[in-house]
């Protein structure tokens, strides 16, 4: 669908262009979200959703907190963490550090 998009934009930077709005950017999409849901047959998805995975994905991939925030439009990382959901960051963080520590995640230490 996105793919789709980028041709109907015209290479716009947007998703959802708009020539009406100062952004440059549709900045009330509830009818056009509707739409989309519709044609996708899609039920029950909010724009926020969207961005709580968004937000979720990045942490899981390891970006930087300041990079989640900023991508996510926040001012403060303290508001972005709501939007972030690691289903076990205990098992994760050790996780990590066994691939550190030991350069896999067999437990075995590697030269």
């Amino acid at each position: 669908m996105l793919k789709e998009r980028r041709l109907i934009t015209h290479q716009s930077p947007f998703v959802f262009p708009s020539d009406k709005s100062e952004s440059g950017h549709l900045e009330h999409p509830k009818r056009a979200w509707n739409k989309a849901l519709k044609d996708a047959n899609i039920a029950d998805l909010r724009i926020h959703d969207l961005k709580r995975t968004c937000g979720t994905r990045l942490k899981e991939l390891k970006v930087d907190s300041e990079a989640v925030k900023t991508i996510l439009a926040h001012t403060d990382y303290r508001t972005s963490e709501p939007y972030i959901h690691v289903e076990d960051p205990v098992r994760e963080a050790i996780e990590l550090l066994g691939i550190t520590y030991f350069g896999n995640k067999s437990g075995k230490k590697t030269a």
